[in-house]
């Protein structure tokens, strides 16, 4: 019985001691070693290029260091694309690439842009490649697009492009137009060698419902290696019948229990009399009162009542005139009646 015993104890103590050396064999290894990107060339020149030209280049790189590198993350900057490595992940000797497509400009001149590679190299977290490029044209022009910004609806507006061509004797444009009948165009060549193309609004021939708005394109061609089509947009924002000053009303520092008024103007932007036909407010804390009308500039009053709660007190004020109408903003804080007063002020008063 005793032997038995004493079997029994040293196959525990055993156990007991494989258990603990099991332990120790499975405890995690410590990391060890460091990650390095390398490129093989940080620096690429496309060399000479034609506006609009889109051309790739790869760059190499290795990991030379002695344990996993992880790229992170790719930027580029403006005018170029990259395509982060499809193995994020390299082991110690492993390489691969960063693909980058570059966008050439339309101007002519030196070109050169920066990509941004990270990666968790100690030593160098961002890595910096860059593309250079020479643009050459044997054309340019400025503006790229003609804009006619907040004018009347009815009235006739122009806008020029000029154009400079390498050989402007040799130089020709032909089937000049526009994708829009409110839109004409003509085309001369100027005392100093360059050439103007003249686009010109022609408010008669607006017949769809703009809503503020309308967008165009003058077409050409030319005999360009550089631009043999050329493409300009058109952009139109009308002037508002009627505008509304300030815009926006804020109240601040009011006393609760005291009635409080501010002014504002609604103009013709045509500076023709016309009339307020309606006011309202989304808040019946607050009304709306014209003072003045049949003018060129009429008054309404805003009011903030005496009854209107301590806190914000919001409110659209819509005025009309007609069938068309403008959308006043207004902002009140209203303080406690038992507070001290502060200023009261609106952003805007005139």
């Amino acid at each position: 019985m005793n032997l038995l015993r004493a079997i029994i104890a040293g196959l525990v103590v055993l156990l007991v001691l494989g258990s603990g050396a099991l332990g120790q064999g499975e405890a995690p290894a410590t990391a060890t070693g460091t990650p390095k990107i390398v490129f093989a060339q940080p620096v690429h020149n496309f060399g000479e290029l034609k506006p609009n030209d889109e051309v790739t280049h790869e760059f190499a790189f290795t990991n030379t260091g002695d344990a996993i590198l992880e790229i992170t993350k790719v930027q580029s900057t403006c005018g170029c694309t990259a395509v982060a490595p499809s193995k994020k992940l390299l082991a110690p000797g492993e390489s691969s690439v960063i693909k980058i497509t570059y966008h050439a400009g339309r101007s002519a001149g030196v070109s050169e842009k920066k990509i941004l590679v990270y990666s968790n190299d100690p030593e160098q977290a961002e890595s910096v490649l860059t593309i250079r490029a020479a643009i050459k044209t044997d054309l340019e022009f400025n503006p790229s697009y003609i804009r006619f910004d907040n004018i009347p609806v009815d009235a006739a507006a122009e806008a020029s492009v000029f154009f400079m061509a390498k050989d402007p004797d040799a130089f020709k444009l032909t089937d000049l137009k526009a994708d829009d009948p409110f839109l004409r165009c003509d085309w001369r060549r100027t005392d100093d060698g360059r050439f103007e193309l003249k686009v010109a609004f022609v408010p008669e021939q607006v017949t769809a419902d703009h809503r503020g708005y309308l967008n165009s394109t003058v077409r050409a061609k030319t005999n360009s290696e550089s631009f043999p089509v050329i493409q300009l947009p058109v952009y139109i924002k009308f002037q508002e019948e009627f505008a509304v000053v300030p815009a926006r009303l804020m109240m601040y520092g009011l006393k609760a229990g005291t009635e409080a008024t501010r002014d504002v103007i609604v103009k013709s932007n045509k500076g023709v009399a016309f009339q307020i036909t309606a006011v309202e407010s989304s808040n019946p804390f607050v009304r709306a009162e014209v003072v003045r009308n049949g003018e060129a500039a009429n008054v309404v009053k805003i009011v903030i009542d005496a009854k209107a709660p301590a806190g914000l007190c919001n409110a659209t004020v819509t005025v009309r005139m007609g069938a068309r109408h403008m959308a006043v903003p207004v902002r009140a804080r209203i303080g406690d009646a038992a507070a001290t007063p502060t200023p009261i002020g609106s952003a805007g008063d005139r």
